[in-house]
């Protein structure tokens, strides 16, 4: 058996909206798309600066987005996307 990459949640999982989160102050944020709809989310610092954006494929795709505890993430859809501070390790 090859590497396996692990994912351990370390807070609940919430909908990442237009409304700003840093979800629990996580620092790998696990984004999960499950709407028929392609979303854009936005990183900010806590000055309400854009660090960047990132497209997330519709259909259950997912990203890892790795930010400072007070960046905070948006995105234009208004429930599809689902995001949840973890860490990841890995298995040999």
């Amino acid at each position: 058996m090859g590497n396996m990459t692990v994912v351990k949640a370390l807070a609940n999982t919430f909908v990442c909206n237009s409304t700003a989160s840093t979800f629990n102050s996580g620092r790998m944020i696990r984004i999960l798309n499950t709407g028929t709809t392609v979303g854009l989310v936005t990183i900010r610092d806590a000055a309400n600066t854009i660090l960047g954006t990132v497209w997330v494929a519709n259909n259950n795709s997912e990203l890892f987005i790795e930010k400072s505890a007070s960046d905070t993430l948006e995105s234009n859809v208004a429930s599809a996307l689902v995001g949840v501070s973890v860490s990841r390790g890995s298995i040999s």
